[in-house]
């Protein structure tokens, strides 16, 4: 056993995470908190040389603003043709022109937090943001809603929590709701307007913001095109309905002008979700009701940009601008406001996006720069002639609006600067790696010679990068001589580069290439891994990269279906097996591959899973879900059969926990309405006690599989280890069950079996240790093909959200995010948990040493695999860091490797640590031929 080569594999994956952390956090970095807040004294007092009464000329113009966020409310959801079905009182209010539309234009990412941190602070937010979405924190940045506590304006709010979490103590009144339990489309809703009634009446507030979360949580579960979308509009206008009518008492009894703002925080996919890009998530619509105010006629539907709400707001409410906002007014709020105090409002929108804009480089030549500096002469102009040339206000204004929108829009398109030092610094430490795990390498690091050289080069290094840094005074994070990047980011690098210059300057012969020319298996999978890595040049195999793993998996069974017809020396029964699982596989890859419609192209094409959640259509999905619950505890009996050796009494013992665990689970999602309720009596409502229960019955297949194993009088190091990958693997298959959606749950049984096809083919090719390679390779194919499968894409828009939710009662982020991980990568690890098991299963015949041999070729090919493609996208990801879908489809690519890498480590660092645990720990047992 050769264990240099197991601290190889464990140094490169825990170096290879950190370095994948080193580039994450350099090329989606953080944006500058601008912690400082706008006061009236920023407010300018003159125009060049005309001075202005600030007071006179800049006042609120609204008493009141009522908020209405309807989470994912689609553009086409009120547009023409559908809002005199879904929201009639809103349509008969635009058409007799007392109020207007606009589409609102919202960037990446397109989650909840990020789209409240941008309407509020009138910033676009990086896309680091999405990865803070499940634990929202406090708002740093000056913002609107502290402007008005700041000034005297009292704010109240219900709705979705989250905006508590960013604006703990700047509410008068609140009451939160938890945007998480996607399966809530009514009780979350109705714990929002049960307050309106008394808000409605009260008078002791200017601000009342309202998010509404059930249109989303019907996204999630259901689709745009669910039957519950209609209703849910419906509700949604008859508030809006309420909410005008106490506005026009108001204005007949109290005198306070008023406005009604009904706007989404981001749209919907077509698949429900969002965290995307396409013009479903990214396009909201923005509507505004008043009171007795006619808008004008033309006003029409323009498209704006979200953060616009920001200084518009502000404008109305006679607030200082949020310091950090780049957004601009939004002309039709201003139409009929009188012209001095108009453009005053547009320059002193400019005056401060201007402020932003002079960071950039060359300024002062930018046609957006030129149109400012004129619009504010002609402004100049205009004042000092007394008001009397119209034409110098008119053009004035139209150069404000013009110059407001480019800058606006360059400053959005640059709101991160990438280390590009420390990106390369990144990318030489992965391709070191790469060559490290493809080289045979010697045990350098115990000889004195080794340690000697890797000092020098820390060194070496060392003064190389302290004079770089003084040179170039270079902005880097590896040239911020402060203890937290020291000891955090550039000495780590320059230790690990000088590590592996030191292992690869004593490696020997390349290991795979040389010695694998002759194992076809392993050359085809090789072949087509590359072709999979050169599909990351272009974008739209990143967005459709589903279709890449699709021919390969299909093309990888028609050559296996080809040779079985061609190979003569086989037995006739072994070869019809083989030709059979292949008939079978590619069966079942036509059909699975419908049942989720997946990538960006398609997506929106009617597929299978569709059809079955058609409320009619109840009685099939109950049943896809009980045939694939029945293949899961098939499989998980099967390997209780094959993995065990205990009696028969105990094996029956397990099956039946394992039946009870997986009826659970059809309770669970009975309960919830996706599929029939069989027994009535023992529902929950919500299904918390069917979860439960289902732990319960997992917690007693543990407790009897490692009690029965600690208890054995024959303690053999291969039943421990074999114990532990049933354990393992048949909880992983009940969780996943749980946790996927009713019609994906048949998709780990027939994993299971496509894994059980592979492994028969092994065993007829079987001669080296390249035919473990090939293996495994073939295991990471097969993940991947399966993740797809399940409708995952590299859009965040198809993370499954409910799944983090099934069977809680309270939410935990820590919990939450171990649902969603889970589910997500479900397949990939299932593959990874299969293949140990094979080897496992061969083991019990050829003993502990051939299987920690075997493991770790097979741990070595994996890791490979996957750090050299990452390495691959990381240095593609460079080059194409300027591209226009570096935002929209590169980094959500970025991520989604990012958490598979991890995850994938996290797996083999928790079998390496129990399977050398177990041979090390106990001892080994003389006379017997398997220790």
């Amino acid at each position: 056993m050769n264990y240099f080569s197991l601290w190889r594999n464990l140094y490169c994956m825990i170096s290879g995470a950190y370095v994948l952390f080193v580039f994450i956090r350099a090329f989606l970095p953080m944006t500058n908190n601008i912690e400082t807040s706008s006061t009236y004294k920023d407010i300018p007092s003159n125009i060049g040389s005309a001075k202005i009464n600030v007071s006179d000329i800049y006042q609120n113009h609204i008493d009141r603003v009522i908020i209405m966020v309807i989470d994912a409310l689609r553009v086409d959801f009120v547009d023409h043709l559908h809002s005199e079905i879904n929201m009639p009182y809103v349509r008969s209010m635009l058409e007799r022109n007392e109020a207007f539309i606009v589409v609102g234009n919202v960037q990446t990412p397109t989650v909840t937090m990020p789209r409240l941190k941008a309407m509020t602070t009138g910033t676009v937010p990086s896309f680091i943001d999405i990865v803070y979405n499940l634990g929202s924190h406090s708002i740093l940045e000056d913002n609107i809603v502290q402007q008005a506590e700041n000034n005297g304006k009292s704010v109240i709010f219900y709705g979705d929590d989250t905006w508590i979490k960013l604006f703990p103590s700047s509410f008068k009144r609140k009451k939160g709701t938890t945007s998480f339990f996607v399966s809530d489309f009514t009780e979350v809703d109705n714990n929002v307007t049960q307050h309106l009634e008394n808000e409605l009446a009260a008078n002791d507030w200017e601000i009342m913001i309202l998010h509404y979360l059930g249109l989303d949580h019907i996204g999630h579960l259901e689709g745009p095109k669910s039957a519950h979308i209609n209703p849910k509009l419906l509700e949604m206008d008859l508030i809006v309905k309420k909410i005008h009518y106490a506005m026009t008492e108001w204005a007949e009894t109290l005198s306070l002008r008023s406005i009604l703002i009904i706007c989404g925080d981001h749209g919907m996919k077509d698949s429900g979700g969002h965290g995307g890009a396409t013009t479903a998530e990214t396009t909201v619509p923005i509507i505004t009701l008043g009171v007795r105010q006619h808008f004008p006629a033309h006003s029409g539907v323009n498209s704006v940009s979200q953060i616009d709400l920001v200084p518009t707001l502000s404008v109305l409410l006679g607030l200082p601008i949020p310091k950090c906002n780049i957004g601009k007014l939004i002309p039709q709020f201003f139409q009929k406001f009188p012209m001095k105090k108009k453009l005053f409002a547009y320059y002193y929108n400019a005056k401060q996006v201007t402020d932003h804009f002079k960071e950039i480089n060359s300024y002062h030549t930018t046609e957006a720069y030129l149109k400012y500096e004129e619009a504010t002469r002609l402004h100049e102009l205009w004042i000092k002639s007394n008001y009397q040339i119209v034409h110098d206000a008119k053009k004035s204004e139209e150069l404000y609006q013009s110059s407001l929108e480019d800058m606006s829009e360059i400053l959005g398109n640059i709101r991160v600067t990438q280390d590009v030092f420390c990106l390369l610094i990144a990318i030489c430490i992965k391709l070191q790696i790469c060559g490290i795990l493809l080289f045979q390498n010697t045990n350098i690091i115990n000889t004195s010679s080794g340690i000697f050289h890797i000092f020098i080069f820390i060194f070496t290094l060392s003064f190389f990068n302290i004079l770089y840094c003084l040179s170039s005074e270079s902005e880097s994070a590896v040239c911020k001589f402060n203890m937290g990047n020291a000891l955090g980011v550039t000495l780590p690098n320059i230790v690990l580069i000088s590590i592996n210059i030191s292992i690869i300057t004593n490696s020997c012969s390349i290991s795979w290439f040389s010695q694998s020319s002759r194992n076809q298996a392993l050359k085809w999978f090789l072949v087509g891994s590359g072709l999979h890595l050169i599909s990351f040049l272009s974008s739209s195999f990143i967005e459709e990269e589903h279709q890449v793993w699709y021919f390969g998996w299909l093309t990888f069974l028609m050559v296996v279906l080809s040779k079985q017809c061609q190979i003569s020396y086989l037995s006739g029964s072994f070869k019809n097996i083989i030709i059979f699982w292949s008939l079978i596989l590619i069966i079942c890859h036509r059909i699975l591959r419908k049942l989720n419609q997946t990538g960006d192209k398609w997506a929106s094409v009617p597929d299978i899973s569709d059809w079955l959640h058609e409320p009619h259509n109840i009685g099939a999905i109950s049943l896809v879900f009980i045939l694939g619950l029945l293949g899961n505890g098939l499989y998980v009996s099967y390997c209780q059969w094959i993995l065990s050796d205990q009696s028969i009494i105990l094996r029956g013992l397990y099956v039946v926990l394992c039946s009870l665990s997986l009826f659970m689970v059809y309770l669970y999602r009975a309960a919830t309405g996706a599929v029939l309720t069989l027994f009535d009596s023992i529902v929950d409502l919500k299904g918390i006690t069917e979860a439960r229960l289902f732990w319960c019955f997992l917690l007693l297949m543990t407790v009897q599989e490692f009690t029965l194993t600690v208890s054995r009088q024959e303690k053999l190091k291969i039943h421990f280890i074999g114990s532990l990958m049933k354990w393992s693997l048949s909880s992983w298959i009940l969780l996943v069950s749980l946790l996927h959606r009713p019609h994906n749950v048949l998709l780990p049984g027939v994993q299971a079996f496509a894994s059980i096809f592979l492994n028969t083919l092994y065993k007829q090719t079987f001669k080296t240790k390249f035919d473990t390679c090939w293996l495994s390779i073939a295991h990471c194919w097969l993940g991947m093909v399966f993740y797809f499968y399940q409708g995952n894409s590299n859009s965040v828009a198809t993370v499954d959200v409910a799944s983090g939710y099934v069977g809680l009662q309270d939410y935990n982020p820590f919990v939450v995010g171990y649902y969603l991980v889970v589910n997500t990568f479900a397949a990939p690890v299932l593959s990874l948990l299969l293949l140990v098991s094979q080897l496992v299963w061969e083991a019990k015949s050829r003993g502990i040493h051939w299987l920690l041999d075997h493991m770790e070729t097979a741990f070595h090919t994996v890791i490979c695999y996957r750090l050299c493609t990452v390495t691959v996208y990381l240095v593609l990801m460079i080059f194409q860091r300027h591209h226009l879908f570096v935002w929209s489809v590169f980094s959500p690519k970025l991520l989604y490797e990012s958490v598979y890498t991890l995850v994938q480590f996290v797996v083999i660092l928790f079998i390496y640590s129990t399977f050398y645990g177990i041979h090390i720990l106990l001892p080994p047992i003389k006379m017997n031929n398997h220790e």
